[in-house]
């Protein structure tokens, strides 16, 4: 499809489910907008052109095919679900314009690493969820919480540096995160979510740190080679399950006192 010069702003689906659409001559766009190229599924490339700020929710949801795409400097904006189902998708590079992820915004696709620039300020929930070949990632050192279901279900994910300034991990964040054998967690986090590292079955030790009073439901639930903790002075409460199959032949290290 060639889109013509006059036309800036692509909007609300109108090449949604084109099952035979294959490439794109943009002409003078800058703005992608809802559900664009949705379902677009014989899209193999796409090279964004220089000039777009933001890509939509959906633009390029359940294209199974899209195995890349370039995301030009000066986009700012990744909208909700807008990868989501690119289940061909193996890289992708995010430039150092863009200052905002949405929820599930890469959600089932299946690149092996992947480096967030420090530009990024806010990533929505789920926004990596079920990224099975995802094995590393950087964080941007500007984010201030770890949203709900972040990485759920990466499978393959290994170590994350969570960064400084981060004050919450939320629920689900690393769910099932089957080979994550590292999480190191700064002294700036002080609540972590329910079910956080459920089902991390090679997280062997984790270090929370001061400031944080409860440890939440099912939070190292199934985490069955855990065999080391240290829960600092300012822990209050440990809710139901919070251990369950785990630290079954380990010790936990508690800093504070009896009292």
């Amino acid at each position: 499809i060639s889109i013509p010069n006059g036309v800036t702003a692509i909007n609300k689906g109108p090449f949604q489910n084109c099952g035979k659409l294959k490439e794109i001559e943009w002409g003078g766009v800058t703005e992608i907008g809802y559900a664009a190229f949705e379902g677009c599924y014989l899209l193999t490339s796409v090279e964004v052109p220089e000039g777009v700020t933001s890509i939509g929710d959906s633009a390029f949801s359940v294209c199974h095919n899209l195995a890349s795409i370039t995301i030009p400097e000066g986009v700012t904006s990744i909208g909700d679900s807008t990868f989501s189902g690119c289940v061909n998708l193996t890289s992708v590079t995010i430039p150092n314009s863009v200052t905002s992820i949405g929820a599930s915004a890469f959600s089932g696709c299946n690149m092996t690493e992947l480096v967030i620039p420090d530009s990024v300020t806010h990533i929505g929930d789920s926004a990596f969820s079920n990224c099975s070949s995802l094995t590393s990632v950087t964080l941007p050192k500007g984010i201030t919480f770890i949203a709900d279901s972040l990485f759920y279900e990466c499978n393959s994910l290994k170590s994350i540096i969570i960064p400084k300034g981060v004050t919450f991990i939320g629920n689900e964040a690393f769910y099932n995160c089957t080979n994550l054998t590292s999480v190191t967690i700064p002294e700036s986090v002080t609540s972590i979510g329910k079910s956080a590292f459920t089902f991390c079955k090679s997280l062997t030790s984790i270090t929370i740190p001061e400031g944080v009073e409860v440890l939440a439901s099912n939070i190292f639930n199934n985490c069955s080679n855990l065999k080391s903790i240290i829960i600092p002075r300012s822990l209050k409460f440990v809710e139901h399950s919070a251990f369950y199959k785990c630290l079954e032949s380990g010790k936990v290290c508690y800093k504070g006192t009896a009292e």
